[in-house]
């Protein structure tokens, strides 16, 4: 239904004080017009807005990223607009051309109408995507890192058609490091699992006591021929898609080249395996056998580590490393249990 132009200016302004993702002191020149998402066309691409403003406005991103359509031109490279959208380093590719970007691949689709990107290589996170095509130009922006998007397109033009794309900017900047923090979490012990709870002991008059001064105090028990099972959890922040692996290797290793007291006597044949990353404590849902695969974001992750005793007795520093890549960052966490072995050597007795 028609409307007077009065009507029309409020009704954008409106809508534009009501968006989320609108952003702050655009300026009176070049303001952008707000996303509404209440106007499906149609062929999967959902219209970020009405047509009911002064602009029509562009697809909303596979993401759900809802563009702000902003009239005429982007200056130059388009670096004063990427000041105002997120900051960062512009970059501007002419035409509906495929590229690489910041350590991002952009492809160009449906006849060069769409623009897509997705995570290459790099350090780098992307603030915003400015699409020019027709008389204006849509922004996307991304106030948290993301990996990946499609379905970017520039606002329809006049005769309701979305034009192909004239140009392109990128804004793109470098990523914070990421962390990693990994904790013991729960122990249990048997011949199978599940196997009993196992709690810290201080095992008093024996070599285990210096334990106590380590993160935990005391030793976990684990009987000859019984298998203690290690659970710790792993919590991270990434900006970028990486992977947690563990240095099992490094912790079997360690076990069976440690010398005990003054005498220099090396206990060897431990049995050792890495059981698994998981989505829960229970260890019920496995997320990755040797290495756990994540997106941008954050997160908690189980790991699982056996050990198995042969016929050893005595205490023995379990160090369990996890290690976080993604892009040019490698961080790690370290861990320290202690355990204590009781086989046919042991002299004392304790309940388990």
């Amino acid at each position: 239904m028609k409307r007077f132009a009065t009507l029309f200016t409020l009704a954008a302004v409106a809508v534009a004080a009501c968006q989320d993702n609108a952003p702050t002191a655009p300026g009176a020149s070049g303001a952008p017009v707000a996303a509404r998402g209440d106007d499906d066309k149609g062929g999967g691409n959902d219209k970020g807005g009405g047509n009911d403003g002064p602009i029509e406005i562009g697809y909303t991103s596979t993401r759900g990223i809802k563009p702000l359509a902003v009239p005429g031109n982007t200056t130059g490279s388009g670096a004063a607009e990427c000041a105002k959208y997120g900051g960062g380093i512009a970059a501007k590719i002419e035409g509906a051309s495929n590229a690489p970007v910041g350590g991002y691949n952009f492809t160009v689709h449906n006849g060069g109408t769409t623009l897509s990107f997705a995570y290459s290589s790099g350090g780098n996170v992307i603030s915003a995507v400015l699409v020019k095509g027709g008389p204006a130009y849509s922004v996307y922006q991304y106030g948290t890192p993301v990996s990946s998007d499609g379905n970017l397109s520039s606002p329809e033009n006049g005769g309701g058609n979305i034009p192909t794309i004239s140009h392109y900017t990128v804004c793109y900047k470098p990523a914070p490091p990421p962390v990693i923090n990994k904790k013991f979490h729960s122990a249990t012990a048997g011949t199978s699992m599940p196997g009993k709870t196992v709690t810290f002991m201080e095992m008093a008059g024996t070599p285990c006591v210096l334990a106590v001064t380590a993160p935990y105090a005391g030793c976990l028990p684990v009987l000859k021929g019984e298998t203690i099972w290690l659970i710790y959890k792993i919590t991270y922040s990434s900006p970028l898609p990486g992977t947690i692996s563990d240095d099992i290797a490094a912790v079997c290793s360690a076990l069976n080249n440690y010398s005990v007291g003054t005498h220099g006597y090396v206990k060897q044949n431990f049995g050792c395996s890495f059981g698994g990353f998981y989505a829960d404590a229970a260890h019920t849902q496995l997320l990755g056998a040797t290495s756990y695969s994540f997106g941008p974001g954050s997160g908690t992750v189980y790991a699982l580590i056996d050990i198995t005793n042969p016929n050893e007795c005595g205490d023995r520093p379990v160090v369990n490393k996890a290690t976080l890549k993604a892009g040019p960052f490698t961080v790690s966490s370290t861990e320290t249990v202690w355990i204590w072995p009781e086989g046919d050597a042991c002299k004392h007795q304790h309940k388990s």
